[in-house]
């Protein structure tokens, strides 16, 4: 992403998180945590109160992403959106790494802490777990999914809006149209992390899944108890598993639609190009396969795999990396690359395992002496709701920083390869050049 774009998502996603964190850390967690003392200093907020939060959230990235347009002298609807929806992706992410995670987990597990200061039979504790452990993972996955969405609407309807109003409008100084590989980096990189990261998913949430079946199978046997799993509390294994699949996929079809707009205008691809297209391909088909529509239950997930890889194409169709002038990329450019994948990266890995496991380590596992008569859980509830933001916050913040210096290391090395080997971006053909004058991308 050019490095306005990137400063206006992470300007959205500050002031967003602020406001945010007021409600969702000092005000709601007041109302299932006894002697929630943050919330003191504020007044009960009424019902809509959320609502505001969220339509001022909504406005904020819709400005931004406003912004962005005009600030990279987006001379088209098709620049404009991008730079709108890549504000609106780089807020949501700082959004869920740093509030949406901890208010998940939190909220996931409010029975346990309801419950802490009330006995409870072995059977209703038991009950509380499993339903927590369900109804947590459930909800991380379904709440990141619906932030990452809503602000990236947000912030396409923003850049959308300044085109129809003052596309003419230029803010600043003309921006830098440097060699595009440094813009296509990101995609092909966070395929590579993807798919290490989904290996993981994969089996911890397959465990967690089973030993979780395991110990309901248990509950309805030992104590016959009549319970079963909601609907959606079904589905978290899957759901985890497709979250892991839109970080690889949605990148890999963004590589398709710059190989076929490529080609389109005359380029015949190479070698490397050949062998990445057949392999993720064979990759894409095979988890196509894996969720064969046969009963009507594999939709949801085929319906999800179809629409990250037609999102992602047409991203790439729209994306114009090869808008350069030929210049090398600045000092700027190198930071604007690794704050996007930095904050990318970084919540690639918060959404898979990481923030998840912590959350029901440190509330569900702590309290289980408690629900199951066995001990004295030592810690209180406010203890533990502040120990798990501190340590969430902690994880997101360094998640990110990693991933920002691990940007930068695989930039300079690109460089630097580049160099010795002598690689050039090839210049836009003569039927586009006149376009890259007033076109921007993200």
């Amino acid at each position: 992403m050019r490095v306005r774009t990137v400063i206006s998502g992470v300007l959205a996603g500050v002031i967003c998180y602020l406001i945010l964190w007021i409600q969702y850390f000092r005000i709601e967690p007041a109302k299932f945590i006894v002697g929630w003392t943050y919330a003191n200093g504020f007044p009960s907020l009424p019902e809509w109160a959320s609502t505001a939060v969220f339509a001022f959230c909504g406005m904020t990235i819709f400005a931004f992403g406003w912004v962005a347009a005009r600030w990279n002298w987006s001379m088209t609807w098709q620049g404009n959106l991008l730079a709108g929806a890549g504000v609106g992706v780089l807020a949501g992410c700082l959004i869920y790494d740093f509030i949406g995670a901890f208010w998940s987990g939190l909220h996931g597990q409010r029975e346990i802490l309801r419950n802490f200061y009330i006995p409870v039979s072995e059977a209703d504790g038991t009950r509380i777990l499993i339903e927590a452990i369900f109804g947590t993972s459930t909800f991380f996955y379904l709440n990141f999914i619906q932030i990452v969405i809503a602000c990236t609407l947000a912030g396409a309807f923003g850049g959308l809006a300044s085109a129809l109003v003052d596309i003419k409008d230029v803010w600043g100084t003309h921006p830098r149209r440097p060699e595009g590989w440094l813009l296509r980096l990101p995609a092909y990189t966070l395929v590579i992390t993807g798919v290490l990261n989904i290996i993981v998913t994969i089996a911890v949430l397959q465990t967690l899944w089973e030993k979780s079946l395991d110990s309901a199978l248990k509950l309805n046997q030992e104590y016959n108890v009549e319970w079963t799993l909601s609907g959606s509390n079904s589905i978290f294994n899957l759901l985890g598993y497709l979250v892991g699949l839109l970080f690889i996929l949605i990148p890999i079809a963004l590589t398709w639609g710059w190989m076929i707009r490529n080609w389109r205008v005359g380029r015949n691809p190479n070698f490397g190009s050949i062998i990445w297209a057949v392999t993720t391909l064979a990759y894409a088909g095979y988890v196509l396969f894996r969720y064969t529509p046969t009963e009507f239950t594999y939709f949801f997930p085929v319906a999800v795999v179809v629409g990250a890889i037609v999102i992602g194409v047409l991203t790439g169709l729209l994306m114009d990396t090869n808008n350069t002038n030929g210049s090398k990329p600045s000092f700027s450019d190198h930071v604007g690359h690794g704050l996007a994948f930095g904050i990318l990266a970084g919540t690639q890995l918060i959404a898979g395992v990481p923030a998840l496991a912590v959350s029901l380590t440190l509330i569900a596992i702590t309290n289980i002496p408690h629900l199951v008569g066995t001990g004295i859980v030592e810690q209180s509830p406010v203890q533990q709701a502040s120990g798990l933001h501190g340590f969430l916050f902690n994880l997101a913040w360094i998640s990110i920083i990693t991933c920002f210096v691990l940007g930068l290391i695989l930039a300079g090395l690109t460089s630097l390869f580049r160099g010795i080997l002598g690689i050039k971006d090839l210049p836009p053909p003569a039927k586009e050049t006149s376009e890259a004058m007033t076109t921007s991308d993200v």
